[in-house]
């Protein structure tokens, strides 16, 4: 068995294109949009896996309740793609979490419903939260750089304050 030293590294993107970039300088942060997300090393979306797609706002806020999840020893599940994908993190122990792309909603509630096509692996708990703090502050970072005045919309907002209260920062 690999150490959970050797799971640490976590990756995750949204891809930028310019329709994106266009609807957020009209006022529409919460537009559709590819992400891919790798851990360890191994494609779990994007890569040789094909992009995920959602609604960029509701993604953030639901990784970010995922590590609020993880702190209460809750299964954090984020939907793409309208529902035909989703992940599934859940806590193995004290500081690794499994992170698994589910083919079904029953799959991503409960480890036991899985499809074989389920790709599973399994990271620190630090791992997974830099990298949907990281995401979430860039994303934050891009969209009120596109526009301004974005920064008063009420969902950036919950972004923002969302990533204040997980990092006890004030900003």
């Amino acid at each position: 068995m690999t150490s959970p030293d050797q799971h640490t590294n976590v990756e995750m993107k949204f891809h930028y294109d310019q329709q994106y970039r266009e609807q957020v300088s009209k006022g529409n942060p919460d537009r559709w949009i590819d992400m891919s997300l790798s851990a360890i090393g191994e494609d779990i979306y994007g890569g040789s896996r094909g992009v995920v797609t959602g609604s960029a706002c509701i993604i953030v806020l639901d990784l970010l309740d995922s590590i609020e999840g993880l702190r209460s020893n809750d299964r954090g599940i984020i939907t793409f793609d309208d529902g035909p994908s989703w992940l599934s993190i859940a806590k193995c122990d004290e500081s690794t979490v499994e992170i698994a792309a589910c083919h079904t909603l029953k799959g991503a509630k409960s480890p036991k419903n899985r499809l074989d096509i389920s790709q599973t692996i399994v990271v620190t708990q630090q791992a997974w939260e830099e990298a949907v703090l990281e995401l979430s502050r860039k994303f934050y970072g891009k969209v009120t750089d596109i526009n301004p005045h974005i920064r008063n919309d009420e969902i950036i907002e919950q972004i923002r304050e969302k990533i204040n209260t997980l990092t006890g920062s004030g900003e």
